[in-house]
Protein backbone atom coordinates (compact mmCIF):
# COMPACT_ATOMS: atom_id res chain seq x y z
CA UNK A 1 0.00 0.00 0.00
CA UNK A 2 2.68 2.13 0.75
CA UNK A 3 4.83 1.61 -2.02
CA UNK A 4 1.29 1.91 -4.55
CA UNK A 5 0.76 5.68 -3.01
CA UNK A 6 4.66 6.21 -3.14
CA UNK A 7 4.96 5.41 -6.70
CA UNK A 8 1.80 7.59 -7.16
CA UNK A 9 3.50 11.10 -5.95
CA UNK A 10 6.60 10.42 -7.93
CA UNK A 11 4.25 10.11 -10.97
CA UNK A 12 2.89 13.16 -9.91
CA UNK A 13 5.96 14.99 -9.09
CA UNK A 14 7.17 14.16 -12.20
CA UNK A 15 4.38 15.12 -14.57
CA UNK A 16 4.19 18.85 -12.38
CA UNK A 17 7.75 18.88 -13.12
CA UNK A 18 7.25 18.27 -17.23
CA UNK A 19 4.53 20.84 -17.35
CA UNK A 20 6.56 23.67 -15.11
CA UNK A 21 9.86 23.03 -17.58
CA UNK A 22 7.74 23.02 -20.68
CA UNK A 23 6.23 26.46 -20.14
CA UNK A 24 9.53 27.97 -19.47
CA UNK A 25 11.19 27.10 -23.11
CA UNK A 26 9.60 29.14 -24.87
CA UNK A 27 12.08 30.47 -27.67
CA UNK A 28 12.35 34.20 -28.21
CA UNK A 29 13.48 35.93 -31.30
CA UNK A 30 15.20 40.31 -31.02
CA UNK A 31 12.97 42.50 -33.43
CA UNK A 32 15.41 45.16 -34.08
CA UNK A 33 13.44 48.57 -35.06
CA UNK A 34 14.79 51.35 -37.11
CA UNK A 35 13.99 54.66 -35.65
CA UNK A 36 14.95 58.07 -36.90
CA UNK A 37 15.44 60.65 -33.95
CA UNK A 38 16.18 58.64 -30.89
CA UNK A 39 19.26 60.07 -29.44
CA UNK A 40 19.16 59.79 -25.53
CA UNK A 41 18.43 57.16 -22.81
CA UNK A 42 15.50 59.76 -21.80
CA UNK A 43 14.31 59.57 -25.80
CA UNK A 44 13.22 55.77 -25.62
CA UNK A 45 11.53 55.70 -21.92
CA UNK A 46 8.29 56.16 -23.16
CA UNK A 47 8.46 54.01 -26.48
CA UNK A 48 9.72 51.57 -23.80
CA UNK A 49 7.05 51.32 -22.07
CA UNK A 50 4.65 50.77 -24.97
CA UNK A 51 6.29 48.25 -26.49
CA UNK A 52 6.44 46.47 -23.16
CA UNK A 53 2.27 46.62 -22.98
CA UNK A 54 2.42 44.71 -26.43
CA UNK A 55 1.42 40.67 -25.67
CA UNK A 56 4.46 38.52 -26.32
CA UNK A 57 7.19 41.64 -26.21
CA UNK A 58 9.83 40.65 -22.74
CA UNK A 59 12.09 43.13 -22.90
CA UNK A 60 13.22 46.49 -24.58
CA UNK A 61 17.21 47.85 -25.11
CA UNK A 62 18.39 50.68 -27.21
CA UNK A 63 21.26 51.05 -29.22
CA UNK A 64 21.50 54.68 -29.53
CA UNK A 65 24.79 55.15 -31.68
CA UNK A 66 22.54 53.01 -34.58
CA UNK A 67 19.17 54.82 -34.13
CA UNK A 68 18.01 51.19 -33.11
CA UNK A 69 15.45 49.65 -30.25
CA UNK A 70 15.84 46.05 -29.27
CA UNK A 71 12.80 44.12 -29.14
CA UNK A 72 12.86 40.82 -27.38
CA UNK A 73 9.27 38.80 -27.63
CA UNK A 74 7.93 35.02 -27.55
CA UNK A 75 8.68 33.51 -31.58
CA UNK A 76 5.06 33.73 -32.45
CA UNK A 77 4.61 38.09 -31.83
CA UNK A 78 4.19 40.09 -34.81
CA UNK A 79 4.80 43.51 -34.77
CA UNK A 80 2.87 45.57 -36.99
CA UNK A 81 4.16 48.24 -39.31
CA UNK A 82 1.27 50.36 -38.75
CA UNK A 83 0.84 50.53 -35.17
CA UNK A 84 4.74 51.26 -34.75
CA UNK A 85 4.59 54.12 -37.31
CA UNK A 86 1.94 55.76 -35.07
CA UNK A 87 3.43 54.59 -31.46
CA UNK A 88 6.72 56.40 -32.60
CA UNK A 89 5.15 59.59 -34.17
CA UNK A 90 2.99 59.79 -31.16
CA UNK A 91 6.93 59.90 -29.48
CA UNK A 92 8.02 62.83 -31.83
CA UNK A 93 10.38 60.03 -33.92
CA UNK A 94 10.28 58.39 -37.29
CA UNK A 95 9.90 54.78 -37.91
CA UNK A 96 11.85 53.26 -40.42
CA UNK A 97 11.20 49.35 -40.49
CA UNK A 98 12.21 46.13 -38.31
CA UNK A 99 14.05 43.37 -39.02
CA UNK A 100 14.09 40.31 -37.02
CA UNK A 101 17.00 38.52 -35.29
CA UNK A 102 17.40 34.88 -34.48
CA UNK A 103 17.63 34.97 -31.10
CA UNK A 104 17.74 37.64 -28.09
CA UNK A 105 20.99 38.80 -27.27
CA UNK A 106 21.87 38.03 -23.66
Amino acid sequence: MKATTFMKKTIFFAFAMLLLFANATVFAKQINLQVDGVTCPFCVASSKKQLKKIDGVTSVDSDLENGLIKVCAADDTSLDDDMLKQLFLDQGFVYRGQESVADCEA
